[in-house]
């Protein structure tokens, strides 16, 4: 397994646990009642799809060919 094998799986793991986090924190945002709380998530959760953008627009080019 080369080096940039090893790269492509760890993005795509870290783009995989990103896709699963969004609705969690949605949910989570719909559920909590502390107003400190929901506007920390709120945070976390635009935080997470910039990341997520970020990591999908480097990412694709390097994910072609792969599984």
């Amino acid at each position: 397994m080369t080096i940039n094998d090893k790269l492509v799986i760890y993005l795509n793991d870290a783009l995989a646990i990103e896709n699963v986090a969004i609705p969690r924190l949605q949910q989570r945002i719909k559920e909590v009642s502390l107003p400190e709380a929901k506007e920390q998530l709120k945070h976390h959760l635009e935080e997470t799809r910039e990341q997520q953008s970020r990591r999908a627009t480097y990412f694709e080019p390097w994910r072609k060919g792969y599984p």
